[in-house]
């Protein structure tokens, strides 16, 4: 499938999880980069504003509503924190929430606990979760504690990468980089990959 495909298929994306520092920035603004989202984040200090283009990303103030866009608007919604009414709405209106998380202990059962809650607003087949910055055995290790409560739910992995910080300096996407620079094509290609996984699940439910 190519980049836009996603885009096109499924205008509204949520990236989300009540902990911060797991990559939710770094893969909202790729999903941006790579398949034409704009961004709507709640975080103050993200650096969307930055990275894309001017007017493709917009920084929520605290208690501000949510902006209405023309339903053939592909946004992409990053949010922190806990599921207030705003959050709620932007879950409710999003296709599918991705809960990106890291593989360590300390968050195994806070994970499990925002899964079981988020659930409550959007059926399993539409909450996918990321293991970020995870080895192939911290990633099955994860995916296994996650099976055992919920065994019908996605998960995928993204490598432990400098990728994302090429991503942030060039404001290209990680495919577009493996593109540009087929010297350094294995430490942008796998994780390139890894996101057209994502992709490629999203529009085969959603079809």
């Amino acid at each position: 499938m190519s980049p836009k495909t996603l885009a096109e298929t499924v205008k509204r994306l949520m990236i989300y999880n009540v902990k911060g520092g797991v990559g939710k920035t770094a893969i909202a603004l790729n999903f941006a980069l790579t398949y034409g989202y704009g961004i709507v984040t709640n975080d103050r200090a993200s650096v969307a504003v930055d990275v894309l283009p001017a007017g493709y990303a917009r920084i929520l103030q605290p208690d501000e509503e949510i902006p209405i866009f023309s339903e053939e608007t592909p946004i992409l919604y990053d949010f922190g924190g806990y599921p207030d009414d705003r959050v709620k709405n932007v879950i409710d209106e999003a296709k599918f929430v991705l809960i990106p998380v890291l593989p360590s202990a300390e968050t195994c059962q806070l994970t499990l606990n925002f899964i079981e809650e988020i659930s409550q607003y959007k059926s399993i087949s539409q909450i996918i979760i990321i293991v970020n910055r995870a080895t192939l055995k911290q990633f099955f290790d994860m995916s296994k504690l996650v099976y055992r409560f919920f065994p019908k739910m996605k998960i995928f992995h993204l490598n432990k990468t400098a990728a994302f910080a090429r991503v942030f300096a060039e404001k290209k996407s990680v495919h577009s980089l493996a593109i540009q620079y087929p010297a350094f094509r294995r430490f942008f290609q796998p994780v390139a990959q890894q996101f057209n996984n994502i992709q490629n699940h999203i529009c085969y439910v959603w079809r």
